[in-house]
């Protein structure tokens, strides 16, 4: 989910001052930071799924 943010990032690393720099991070850290979040959720909440799971197995 995330590749393509970081791929953008990558290939504007280098900008040629602070401002531009500030101005990428601005609009990439909410993104990521969102989605990061969400990733996150989805794998704490697989552990009790999968465990409740086996132990229905019959």
């Amino acid at each position: 989910m995330n590749v393509p943010l970081n791929e953008r990032l990558d290939r504007a690393a280098g900008p040629p001052d602070a401002a531009e720099a500030a101005a990428l991070w601005a609009a990439y850290a909410p993104r990521w930071t969102r989605r990061n979040h969400v990733r996150a959720l989805a794998a704490t909440l697989s552990v009790p799924l999968t465990g409740a799971g086996l132990l229905l197995l019959p």
